[in-house]
C-alpha cells in the first residue's frame, strides 16, 4: 500500500498541491457537498456549467448515492476539512484514491480499499458507484482541459 495510508492517525498526510487532479477534486467536491446547502449549490453549479445539467444532474445524483452509503456503513466515520484548507486528512487522501483507483478499471484493488473502509455487505455496490463517479470525474477533467478553462476556486 501506498505509504500516505500508513501516515499515523490525526497527522497531515499531504499538501493540495501534491495529490493528482483527480484526487484533488474529489476532496474539494467532499468538502463542498460536507459544507451542507451552499457547499452542494456551488459543487452542482460548477459541474452542471462543465457539462451541462443533465449529464451534470446524473453525476450530482450518484455522488449523493456514493456519499449516503459510504456515510452510512463506513467503519470509521470521520469530518473532512473545511474547503479552503490546504492540508489533507488521512481520510480525506484515503478517499480520494479510492475514487481515482476504482477510475482507473482497477477493480481488484478498488474492492480492497472499500473493504477496508465499509461493512462487507456495502463493498460491491460503493465500488460500482466509486467507479462511475470515478469516471465521470475524469470527464469534468477532460473538458476542463480540452476547453482550457481551469476549474473554478471552488473545485481547486
Amino acid at each position: 500500500m501506498n505509504a500516505i495510508l500508513r501516515s499515523p492517525p490525526g497527522q497531515c498526510s499531504a499538501h493540495w498541491s501534491d495529490r493528482q487532479k483527480l484526487e484533488a477534486l474529489s476532496i474539494s467536491l467532499l468538502r463542498l457537498w460536507a459544507d451542507g446547502q451552499a457547499g452542494r449549490a456551488r459543487m452542482t453549479a460548477e459541474i452542471y456549467e462543465t457539462i451541462g445539467p443533465q449529464r451534470g444532474h446524473r453525476i450530482v445524483t450518484l455522488w449523493a448515492e456514493f456519499i449516503e452509503i459510504y456515510g452510512l456503513y463506513q467503519q470509521d466515520p470521520s469530518a473532512p476539512h473545511a474547503i479552503y484548507e490546504d492540508y489533507l486528512s488521512i481520510d480525506e487522501a484515503y478517499f480520494a484514491q479510492f475514487l481515482a483507483i476504482a477510475a482507473e478499471g482497477d477493480r481488484e484493488e478498488a474492492l480492497l480499499f472499500a473493504m477496508s473502509r465499509v461493512r462487507p455487505d456495502a463493498v460491491l455496490v460503493l465500488t460500482n458507484l466509486a467507479t462511475q463517479i470515478g469516471l465521470s470525474l475524469k470527464q469534468i477533467l477532460l473538458i476542463r482541459s480540452a476547453t482550457n478553462r481551469p476549474l473554478s476556486q471552488n473545485l481547486h
